[in-house]
This record gives structure tokens, C-alpha cells and sequence, in this order.
């Protein structure tokens, strides 16, 4: 319902149910022991962390994702390979990315 992940693909709200339109989750670890936060607005993603635990890469999967605002938790903006509806990041452990939906 929020997070599905497969093969290190992470997709938010893949399933969120529509009497949920606004909302937020933390804590959530998907495969590859990257922990995910997402804030919605109307049924759309509007804020993402992931916090990757062991680093890796992490590829996250959601329309509109490749227009994506992606910075470290100072801000700082971090290199993410955008294409075809993904981001890919390849993560140094302990390390956070947001990433803020236009």
C-alpha cells in the first residue's frame, strides 16, 4: 500500500488507498536496508528520504520521479541518473538523499 520494493527498486505509494489522500510515513525499510520516508499531498508524492544503511545502489520507480529535487539532509544537491520514469542512486552507507517532487 505505501512501499513495495523489488531487486532494489523502490516504488512509493503504490497502492495508497484514496480515503488517505494526504499523509506521511517513516521508518519503512525496503530491500537493500534502505529505510524510506514519503509525505503526499492529493494522492502525490511530494517528499522521499531514504537513509541507506549498508549503501548500495537504490533505484526508486514513480511518475514524474525524473523531475525530482535530489539533496543530502544539508541540502546539498547529490548526483542521480534520471531516465525513464527512475532515479537511480548509488548510496554510501549511513548515507541520507531527499528527494522533493516539483
Amino acid at each position: 500500500m505505501l512501499l513495495q520494493s523489488n531487486s532494489n527498486v523502490i516504488e512509493p505509494l503504490p497502492a495508497l488507498p484514496h480515503d488517505w489522500p494526504s499523509g506521511s510515513f517513516e521508518g519503512l525499510v525496503a530491500r537493500g536496508n534502505f529505510v524510506v520516508g514519503c509525505t503526499w499531498q492529493n494522492m502525490r508524492l511530494t517528499k522521499m528520504t531514504i537513509h541507506a544503511r549498508r549503501g548500495g545502489v537504490c533505484t526508486v520507480r514513480y511518475l514524474g520521479i525524473c523531475s525530482a529535487q535530489v539533496t543530502d539532509e544539508n541540502g546539498k544537491a547529490i548526483h542521480a541518473t534520471a531516465m525513464d520514469g527512475e532515479i537511480v542512486l548509488d548510496m554510501n552507507a549511513n548515507r541520507v538523499c531527499l528527494l522533493k517532487m516539483p
